[in-house]
């Protein structure tokens, strides 16, 4: 049993096993990955239920979400643990009209780090009470009446410096009143711990957990503070990371459930502008001859027009990425020397760029440019780069199938009109009016 996922390169080189079925449960694909996972090969699977081929696995909660996911039409996503295998899967479930694809990927190393965490976490909270990082002993109002040597490296300052200052002297801009209101809810409780967003003198910004407790002596309260600034920014880049994981999986997807590819390109341009958070961006198409780009789709606030033709030429980052037919960072567009083009900068706005060549069509030509601009808030790095070509190998994928079934369609139209003309000469017609005909 053929499907049009087999020519599927993305999916073809996922690391992670997906699998496809009809409305009746059959499969019609498999990448090579589930092979390996299934353990069975698709020639044996396709155009078979897999309920039938795996009847233990009807009535397990397993099978429950599969019938929920195809039931409701909405993505389930659950995580489940293979006693025989000894190992944890997730699985990822995306209902489409003509069935279902499910993405499934190993995550017991994964499951092994979150336990380590967790008794790393519960390792740290352990110490946290008995082993001081930075300490500060205020008086009932608040003023600092000492610290100790760690306390000064995190603020920035001296110990004379920070004893008879107080936390609200610290807290951002407008906080005042929260901070004041907190303290007085501290002395009430005689505990209190969360985190404070700490504003140093030198204008740098921390993020620090802390743990406090009242009247460690009569009128003398205890706060321990430790900086948390590096693991909060480590969280954050990890959820973006998976963010972008999900929006190429979800991408991918969406271009197997049919539709125009110019829908495809404007929601790709939508999802990585949201992904990467970035100020615009762009899908440009080579016209004929690769001297210019003609924009098709767009995301963010530029307000240039569909359809508007821009030079290719070396000076933009879209053309130096043509010519380079890789991913390009410009950290500051402003300081390049590789490609100086000013009205990029004045029309734009922006001093990060990255951009990524879309390959063409199957002739080893490039068929596109994906470009996102952003401004002093993010700067771009590699994980941006290998989230952008991922979306650019699912455009191409898409890109491909376009070419391909419009010259299958264009094949069928010929073979029917040979078809038509020769049976018309059988019958009797003239020449002039078969030429008249394919004229028509």
């Amino acid at each position: 049993m053929q499907s049009l996922y087999h020519t599927d390169r993305f999916l073809e080189s996922l690391p992670d096993g997906f699998q496809a079925f009809d409305r009746a449960w059959r499969y019609v694909y498999l990448n090579a990955r589930a092979e390996q996972i299934l353990g069975r090969g698709r020639e044996e699977l396709l155009g078979k239920v897999c309920w039938e081929e795996y009847p233990e696995a009807v009535g397990t909660p397993f099978h429950q979400k599969y019938l929920e996911a195809m039931e409701t039409g909405q993505t389930v996503v659950f995580e489940f643990f293979c006693p025989h295998e000894e190992n944890w899967v997730e699985f990822s479930l995306h209902p489409h009209p003509g069935g279902l694809g499910a993405f499934t990927r190993d995550i017991t190393e994964r499951k092994r780090a979150e336990l380590e965490v967790q008794q790393s976490e519960q390792h740290y909270h352990a110490l946290f009470d008995h082993v001081q990082d930075a300490v500060i002993l205020a008086d009932d109002g608040g003023c600092y009446v000492d610290v100790n040597p760690a306390t000064c490296e995190i603020f920035g300052m001296s110990r004379d410096q920070l004893v008879g200052k107080r936390v609200v002297d610290f807290g951002p801009p407008g906080t005042a009143a929260q901070v004041k209101m907190a303290w007085r809810e501290f002395l009430r409780h005689g505990e209190q711990s969360g985190e404070f967003v700490l504003c140093r003198p030198d204008g740098a910004v921390r993020t620090l957990e802390y743990r406090a407790k009242a009247n460690i002596r009569p009128g003398v309260h205890l706060s321990v503070l430790r900086d948390v600034s590096e693991k909060r920014q480590a969280r954050e880049r990890l959820r973006m990371r998976l963010r972008q994981q999900e929006a190429v999986a979800h991408l991918g997807v969406r271009a197997l459930s049919g539709g125009s590819l110019e829908d495809l390109m404007r929601e790709a341009a939508a999802i990585v502008a949201e992904a990467l958070e970035a100020e615009k961006c762009q899908v440009l198409q080579v016209l004929p001859g690769a001297e210019t780009l003609r924009l098709v789709a767009q995301a963010g606030r530029d307000q240039r027009s569909i359809g508007t033709v821009v030079p290719a030429g070396a000076a933009s980052l879209a053309g130096y990425t043509l010519l380079t037919g890789d991913c390009v960072i410009a950290d500051d567009l402003r300081a390049e020397t590789r490609f100086s083009d000013p009205a990029l900068v004045r029309e734009h706005g922006a001093i990060s760029g990255v951009s990524c060549v879309v390959p063409g069509t199957g002739d080893g030509r490039f068929w596109g440019v994906l470009l996102a601009h952003t401004t002093e808030r993010r700067t771009f790095g590699h994980d941006d780069t290998h989230f952008l070509q991922g979306v650019a190998h699912v455009l191409a994928a898409a890109v491909d199938r376009a070419a391909a079934e419009e010259a299958q369609s264009r094949r069928s139209r010929h073979a029917a009109l040979r078809a038509d003309v020769s049976a018309a000469l059988a019958a009797g017609g003239s020449l002039p009016e078969m030429l008249q005909r394919c004229a028509e």
